[in-house]
C-alpha cells in the first residue's frame, strides 16, 4: 500500500476521534507530523544565520566552548574564528551591516561576485550583545554543537541545533493539543482549534532558528497548561514541575517573567471560585516559588554579580547609564499610543515574517485582522444574546477569563519593552516584536474561536477554517515567492533552490525539501479528509 493509501486509512481511524470512544491520539499524531514536515521544509529554505540575530546566538555557544563560562554583556565579543567562518555565507542585510568590516556580504552582493568574499582580519571587535540572555539554552546545546563539529563543520552544527529547536516547538504544540483535548473534549472543536494553532506560521519560524526562544516557549507552555487545567494546582508533583518549568523558562529567556502576575491572578481566581482553599493556595505558591528559584537561582546570581540587576538587558544598562528613572519612562507612555500598537502586534504583525531579512506578505495582514476581529466580536454579541441558547466551549468558563489575563499580562510586557526600547535607542519611535509573546499565540487563537462560537457553530467553523487558510496560504506564498527568490539573489524555482541548498548540509538539501513538501501536502490532504468526516457527525455525541 502506498503512503497516501496508508494515510487515508489512518484518516478514517483519526476522524473517529470526534467521540470519546475513538482514537484522538491518531489525529494528534497527524497534526504533529504536519508541523514537522513544514518545519523541515522551512529549514531547507532558510539559509544559515537568516534567523534573527542567529550569528549572535551561535557566538554565545562558541564563547562557552572557548572560555568555559558565559559571556558578559559589554565585555565579551564574537569569536574571530566564527567571524572568519561566516564570510563563506551570504547574509541577511542587518547581519551584513553589523559585520561589514569583516568582509561579509548580503545576498545580492554575494551572488554578484565571481569569487567568494575575503575575510578582513583587521576589523574591530564585534560586541556579543546577546550575552544579555540567560545561559540555560546555550549550556544545553553546547555539547551537541561540539559533538557535530562546531565551527569546523559550521553548517552541520547550525542545522543540528535548528532541528533541536524544531523538536522543542513540536513538543510545545503537542502539549497545547493535549490541553485542548482535555479541557474542550475529543471533538471537532478541539480538532479545528488544534489544527489552526499548528498552522500558525510565525510560531514555527520563530522556533526554527538557533536561539533561546523555542526552549522558553516550551517552558512557558508547560506553566500555562498548569494554570488552565483545572485541578493541577492542587497536585504537588504538577506544582513542582510547573515551578521548574517557570524557572527554566526565565533562565532561558527573560520574557517568561511576564507570566508571574498571570500565575498570581490564576491562583487568586481558584481561591475565589473555591477550587482551592486559601491555605492550600499559599502553600502551592510557596512550593512553586521554591521550585522556580531552585532552577533560576544561578542566572539571577550571575545577573546581580555582573550587572547589579536580576534580569539584565542591554537596554537596561543604557537606561541606567543615561540616568533615566521610572517616572520618566512612565511619562513616555502618554504619547506612544500603546494600545493601538499592541492590537496591531497581536492581530496583524503576528502573521508571518520571513527571517532576519524581515520579508512580509503585506496584502494579507488586513484580511487576517478582519477575520480575527469578526471572531472576537462574538464576545460582544453574547452580551445581547438570550441566556441558554449557547453551548460553551469549556465546562469551566473561568478559562476564558484566564486567557484574557494571559494576553493582558503579556501585552503589558510588550508595552514596557516598547518604552524601554524608546528610552534606550529610539527617542522618536517605539517598536517591539510579536514573537516575544509566541507562547500565548495558541491560547489567543482559542479565545478568538470561542468568541466566534458565540455567534454560532457554523460561523466558528467558517472563521476557524479561514484563519487556517490564511495562515497556510501566507506561509506557502511567503516561502515560494518571497523567501526563495530573496535568498537566492533573485532566482526562482529549482535553480534557486539548488543555489540555496549549496549552503545547507546534504541531509537538509533539495531532496529533503521535495520529500518533506510532498509529505506535508499528503498529510494536509489526510487532515482534510478527517474534517470531512467531522462534518457528518453531529455535535450531540461529542464530549464537552
Amino acid at each position: 500500500m502506498n503512503i497516501s493509501g496508508r494515510l487515508l486509512k489512518y484518516a478514517n481511524c483519526a476522524a473517529s476521534a470526534v467521540s470519546p470512544d475513538y482514537r484522538w491520539k491518531r489525529f494528534v499524531l497527524l497534526l504533529l507530523l504536519f508541523v514537522l514536515a513544514r518545519g523541515i521544509v522551512l529549514l531547507c529554505i532558510l539559509p544559515p544565520f537568516e534567523g534573527w540575530d542567529e550569528y549572535q546566538h551561535v557566538a554565545y555557544v562558541q564563547h562557552l566552548i572557548e572560555y568555559g563560562e558565559p559571556p558578559v554583556l559589554r565585555r565579551s565579543t564574537v569569536s574571530r574564528d566564527l567571524l572568519e567562518a561566516l564570510i563563506a555565507f551570504p547574509q541577511p542585510p542587518d547581519m551584513a551591516r553589523q559585520l561589514q568590516e569583516t568582509g561579509a556580504l548580503d545576498y545580492d552582493a554575494f551572488y554578484q561576485r565571481p569569487q567568494p568574499p575575503e575575510y578582513n582580519p583587521s576589523h574591530s571587535e564585534i560586541p556579543l550583545y546577546q550575552a544579555q540572555h540567560g545561559m540555560l539554552y546555550y549550556k544545553l546545546v553546547r555539547p551537541v554543537f561540539s559533538a557535530v563539529g562546531g565551527i569546523e563543520r559550521l553548517v552541520v552544527s547550525v542545522y543540528s541545533l535548528r532541528v533541536i529547536n524544531l523538536f522543542f516547538i513540536v513538543v510545545s504544540l503537542a502539549l497545547c493539543i493535549w490541553l485542548f483535548g482535555d479541557i474542550i473534549g475529543h471533538n471537532r472543536h478541539a480538532a479545528l482549534i488544534s489544527f489552526i494553532v499548528c498552522c500558525q506560521p510565525l510560531y514555527l519560524i520563530n522556533g526554527c532558528r538557533i536561539a533561546n526562544d523555542a526552549l522558553a516557549v516550551l517552558s512557558a507552555t508547560w506553566v500555562i497548561a498548569w494554570t488552565l487545567k483545572p485541578g493541577l494546582q492542587n497536585r504537588l508533583i504538577h506544582t513542582i514541575l510547573a515551578g521548574f518549568a517557570f524557572g527554566a523558562g526565565v533562565w532561558a529567556k527573560t520574557t517568561v517573567l511576564a507570566l508571574a502576575p498571570y500565575i498570581v491572578i490564576c491562583l487568586g481566581l481558584s481561591v475565589y471560585q473555591k477550587r482551592i482553599a486559601v491555605h492550600k493556595a499559599l502553600m502551592t505558591a510557596c512550593i512553586f516559588i521554591v521550585a522556580a528559584a531552585a532552577v533560576s537561582f544561578p542566572q539571577f546570581m550571575f545577573g546581580i554579580r555582573q550587572y547589579g540587576m536580576l534580569a539584565p538587558m542591554q537596554e537596561s544598562l543604557i537606561i541606567r547609564d543615561k540616568g533615566i528613572g521610572f517616572s520618566e519612562m512612565s511619562a513616555m507612555c502618554l504619547d506612544m499610543n500603546i494600545p493601538l500598537r499592541i492590537v496591531k502586534l497581536w492581530l496583524r504583525d503576528s502573521l508571518w515574517i520571513g527571517g532576519w531579512s524581515f520579508l512580509k506578505v503585506k496584502f494579507v495582514h488586513n484580511l487576517l485582522f478582519l477575520v480575527l476581529i469578526a471572531g472576537l466580536s462574538g464576545w460582544v454579541f453574547q452580551i445581547f444574546r438570550k441566556p441558554g441558547r449557547f453551548q460553551p466551549l469549556f465546562d469551566y468558563d473561568a478559562l476564558n477569563f484566564k486567557c484574557i489575563v494571559l494576553i493582558a499580562c503579556l501585552s503589558a510586557g510588550l508595552a514596557w519593552h516598547m518604552v524601554v526600547l524608546r528610552a534606550a535607542w529610539f527617542p522618536n519611535t517605539a517598536s517591539t516584536n510579536p514573537w516575544y509573546v509566541a507562547m500565548a499565540f495558541p491560547f489567543g487563537l482559542v479565545f478568538v474561536y470561542n468568541g466566534a462560537k458565540r455567534w454560532n457553530e457554523k460561523i466558528a467553523a467558517g472563521l476557524g477554517g479561514s484563519i487556517a487558510i490564511i495562515y497556510l496560504g501566507t506561509e506557502f506564498y511567503g516561502m515560494v515567492f518571497k523567501m526563495i527568490p530573496f535568498y537566492s539573489g533573485g532566482g526562482a524555482g529549482i535553480f534557486a533552490m539548488e543555489k540555496i541548498s549549496r549552503f545547507h548540509p546534504a541531509w537538509m538539501g533539495f531532496s529533503t525539501f521535495i520529500v518533506s513538501a510532498v509529505l506535508g501536502f499528503i498529510v494536509l490532504l489526510t487532515i482534510g479528509m478527517v474534517f470531512a468526516r467531522f462534518a457528518v457527525i453531529k455535535t450531540d455525541g461529542e464530549s464537552h
